[in-house]
């Protein structure tokens, strides 16, 4: 088990926790607070660095992101459907208003579905 260093705020005053990274969704650069966002099914957390480098960092360790948009990386092998409409990703089957998304960049959709579908032919698109 891989664990990233955290806080549960953007300006760290909550303390420093450790996350598997083995629950994290999808990655996101906040630029509001300057930091990463990280997400898992429940929380979102902070850390300091760019989004390119915690997504190569979390490849180079065993992990499966792809950076899908200028400000979005996600965790390829927890995505279950994906809207080829709204060019949107999720990752439960039971969609409701509450479930984790991530926005694709339109002209990274059909590499980023070819890419899941590769190790995942179950994969929903609709």
């Amino acid at each position: 088990m891989i664990l990233l260093t955290v806080t549960r705020d953007p300006e760290g005053t909550s303390g420093i926790l450790n996350i598997d990274a083995g629950l994290v969704l999808m990655l996101n650069f906040a630029l509001s607070s300057d930091k990463v966002a990280v997400h898992t099914a429940d929380d979102v957390y902070f850390m300091v660095g760019t989004l390119k480098y915690w997504n190569k960092v979390l490849n180079c360790s065993g992990y499966r992101f792809g950076i899908v948009d200028r400000s979005n990386s996600m965790n390829l092998e927890k995505v279950t459907v994906l809207d080829k409409t709204l060019k949107i990703a999720y990752f439960d089957h039971d969609i409701s208003n509450k479930s984790k998304r991530c926005m694709i960049a339109s002209y990274r959709f059909k590499e980023v579905a070819d890419q899941i579908l590769s190790f995942n032919p179950t994969l929903v698109i609709t």
